[in-house]
Order: C-alpha cells, then sequence, then structure tokens
C-alpha cells in the first residue's frame, strides 16, 4: 500500500474535521465557561490538527501529483497485526500508569515506546527524542494548569 495515499486521505479527513470545529459555533451545549471561552480548548486542537494534516498532506501530495516513483519507505507493510497490537498495548499501558506514575512520567514512557515502535535505532535520534518529549510534557502540564486551571495527574505510586 502507497504510503502518501494514506497520508492523503488521513490528512483531508482531519483538516474537514479541523473546519467543521473551527467553523461550528453549535458544538458546545453548557460546559465550563472560562475567561477564553468554551470553544477555546477546541479550536486551539483544531487548529494545530490543521496545521500538522497540512504538513504531512503537502509533501505527500507534491510526489503524487509529480508521479514520483514509489520507494521501499513509501510503502505501508500491511501484513500482520504486530504494529497495530504494540499501539494498543501503548494506550492500554499509558491508561493504566497514568493514575500512578502520573502524567509526566507516563508520557516519557509512552514516547520512548512509540520511538521504538518506528524502529528509532541512531543514538542521535534518542536524544532528540527525549529533548522533544521533555519540551511537550511540560509543554502540556503547563498548558493545561496555566490556561485551563487543569491538573493533570501528579506522581502518586505510594
Amino acid at each position: 500500500m502507497d504510503k502518501r495515499i494514506a497520508e492523503v486521505f488521513t490528512s483531508i479527513v482531519l483538516i474537514s474535521v479541523s473546519l467543521l470545529i473551527l467553523l461550528n459555533d453549535n458544538l458546545v451545549e453548557g460546559g465550563i465557561e472560562t475567561d477564553l471561552g468554551s470553544m477555546f480548548l477546541p479550536r486551539t486542537i483544531a487548529v494545530l490538527i490543521l496545521i500538522l494534516s497540512l504538513a504531512i498532506a503537502w509533501p505527500a501530495l507534491k510526489e503524487l501529483v509529480a508521479k514520483t516513483p514509489a520507494t521501499q519507505d513509501d510503502q505501508i507493510d500491511i501484513q500482520g497485526f504486530s504494529g497495530i497490537l504494540l499501539y494498543i498495548a501503548a494506550i492500554v499501558g499509558y491508561w493504566l500508569m497514568l493514575p500512578h506514575l502520573g502524567f509526566l512520567i507516563s508520557t516519557l514512557i509512552v514516547m520512548f515506546f512509540v520511538a521504538w515502535i518506528f524502529d528509532c535505532k541512531h543514538p542521535r535520534s534518542w536524544l532528540n527524542i527525549g529533548i522533544l518529549s521533555l519540551i511537550i510534557a511540560f509543554g502540556l502540564d503547563y498548558g493545561t494548569r496555566t490556561f485551563l486551571r487543569v491538573y493533570l495527574p501528579p506522581f502518586n505510586l505510594f
């Protein structure tokens, strides 16, 4: 299966959902009204999804329009379900770890596990993954605590 076609199709779906969230004011009934409004978080996430979807779709679409032949990296191996089972294990493991290890530690563990699933072998890649994991985990924790007044689960092993 050609990965580029899957990327374009998935991006089209995500862009459509993002535009629906951005353009529809009737998605929230009640809810918590903050200084930023009840649609602030959904719209912020919709903008992020829109930007990331465009970043994924644009290079794939350029290659498809230019009729660039698919390389080995552009193929998705659809034999077997080991990758799907590993992602399900990551989600279930995250769900089970979160109340005990807290958001920060659980997020770091799962991000490294997903990097292992993607077969990152180069030591420099692991350093980059570690730095990115720390920035994302601490950034999300700070953002939810500061802007949304939502406290993510802390470390609570005992």
